[in-house]
């Protein structure tokens, strides 16, 4: 979970507490919890990583429960890249789902800034891909593309349903040149 309260302050988790139910070897599984601004949202997540002999998997299962309104300015329930914390670059991001491919485009560059908001993802197995990625090799970065594929999806926001959970794209700069977070 990012959040960010009304004056663009960012609210950290408190009392993070990790459940390791299963530590391997072919399928880990950990619990985490995690309570923000003081409480009002509690946040679940389950994460498990197979034994692979070819590219990394990670399942999640996140799960927020919101108990008093919270002010925000900004708030993703899954971010991929972190504001601080990711010396990868992108050049390309795509979106679909089980049929393909919905739309590829390049994202601008800027400085803490959505370039998009409110991008419908729909259909089954949605998902979002950060390609054409460059590290610098010498900073230990990689050159990884990352992605996620959407299994399932349930909520209830402000009181309704919500059937299809939505993109944004927020451009950050993190000292190394520009960065682009989805």
């Amino acid at each position: 979970l990012v959040l960010f309260d009304a004056t663009n302050r960012f609210i950290p988790s408190a009392g993070t507490r990790g459940d390791y139910l299963a530590p391997g070897p072919n399928l880990t599984r950990t619990r985490y919890h995690e309570t923000f601004a003081d409480g009002a949202v509690e946040a679940e997540m389950t994460v498990s990583l197979p034994r692979v002999d070819d590219h990394a998997r990670v399942f999640q299962h996140l799960r927020y429960q919101v108990k008093r309104p919270v002010d925000f300015s900004r708030l993703a329930f899954f971010q991929l890249g972190a504001d601080y914390y990711d010396g990868n670059t992108f050049d390309r991001l795509a979106i679909g789902d089980a049929a393909g491919l919905i739309e590829e485009w390049s994202p601008g560059k800027g400085s803490w800034r959505y370039e998009r908001q409110d991008v419908l993802l729909r259909g089954p197995a949605a998902w979002v891909s950060a390609h054409a990625e460059h590290g610098d090799p010498a900073k230990g970065d990689g050159g990884a593309t990352r992605g996620w594929i959407l299994r399932s999806w349930k909520a209830r926001l402000g009181g309704k349903d919500c059937p299809a959970p939505r993109l944004a794209v927020f451009l950050t700069e993190w000292g190394k040149g520009n960065h682009r977070s989805a």
